[in-house]
């Protein structure tokens, strides 16, 4: 691995994944470029929040200060699990609609990555992946790491995707 990019969550699922790409980092001396995202809903429902709490004169919140408040949860989520890591990392921030895997698969390409660390939805079975993480697999050409949102110290498969067909290794 050179690049790997990390989808962050705040959860402990989300923790353990950022781990195990930060020990996959320190390992090959690779950087990590780490994504959270809002969805549009999501940012607008922050932002209404924001909105109502701002009493400064520089106005109303946008999607600017969105993508700057998404950025700024994944530095704070990145700092509480990477400080005990040496492992370069960038956060990005981002307002995705519905197509989140087709994101990821940008932001990978845009930051030359070739490893994608990201949860599958919670209570998915290997073989039924959430639609962002089957968007992974099937279209990024590069390694995946799939962490499972609600057992993820036992369910971590690593997938190569080329397109169409892909291997899975467990790890137990």
């Amino acid at each position: 691995m050179d690049r790997g990019l990390v989808t962050l969550a705040g959860t402990r699922s989300g923790a353990t994944l950022l781990e195990e790409a930060a020990e996959h980092a320190v390992g090959a001396n690779a950087d990590l470029v780490l994504l959270f995202s809002f969805t549009q809903e999501e940012a607008e429902h922050d932002l209404e929040v924001l909105n109502r709490i701002d009493t400064s004169e520089h106005g109303r919140f946008g999607e600017l200060m969105s993508t700057e408040l998404a950025e700024e949860v994944g530095e704070q989520i990145a700092h509480n699990v990477l400080s005990v890591y040496d492992v370069e990392y960038t956060v990005v921030g981002a307002i995705t609609d519905h197509r989140i895997g087709r994101r990821i698969i940008d932001e990978a390409e845009r930051h030359d990555c070739d490893h994608i660390f990201l949860l599958s939805k919670p209570r998915s079975r290997i073989g039924d992946l959430g639609e962002a993480a089957r968007r992974v697999v099937r279209h990024f050409d590069g390694f995946t790491t799939l962490g499972r949102e609600h057992d993820p110290e036992r369910h971590l498969a690593r997938l190569r995707g080329d397109g169409r067909d892909y291997d899975i290794v467990i790890n137990y």
